[in-house]
């Protein structure tokens, strides 16, 4: 067995690495926030180990985080944003799910007219 696949087995967490002007690491699909910093941090070392690239993290945040749901029924999408016009957008024409943002929350879900949510 490859001992660097290994170590990149759990958590499974994809780190794009930018050189430009932003200097950022960033992890994509995680479980969570803790899989996201030790995927970060094992990244970090792996450029230290392979490349010899010495970084130093200064500060680490999540900024997005996505969960899925399947409410098991399917949705007027048209309906919905016509319901909720000051809180949700329905476009068929440009996008095929229901943007739809929650009062006093601070995130955005996707509905599906299938009844899929993310």
């Amino acid at each position: 067995m490859n001992p660097a696949s290994d170590l990149f087995d759990s958590p499974k967490c994809p780190v794009q690495i930018s050189f430009t002007d932003t200097g950022r690491l960033v992890g994509t699909g995680c479980a969570g926030p803790s899989a996201a910093r030790l995927a970060i941090l094992r990244a970090q070392r792996q450029l230290a180990v392979e490349a010899a690239i010495h970084l130093n993290v200064r500060r680490f945040e999540i900024i997005n985080q996505v969960g899925a749901a399947a409410i098991g029924a399917s949705l007027d999408c048209d309906a919905f944003a016509h319901t909720h016009s000051s809180t949700a957008h329905y476009d068929r024409a440009s996008f095929v799910g229901l943007a739809w943002r929650p009062p006093n929350e601070h995130i955005c879900v996707e509905i599906y007219s299938t009844g899929r949510a993310k």
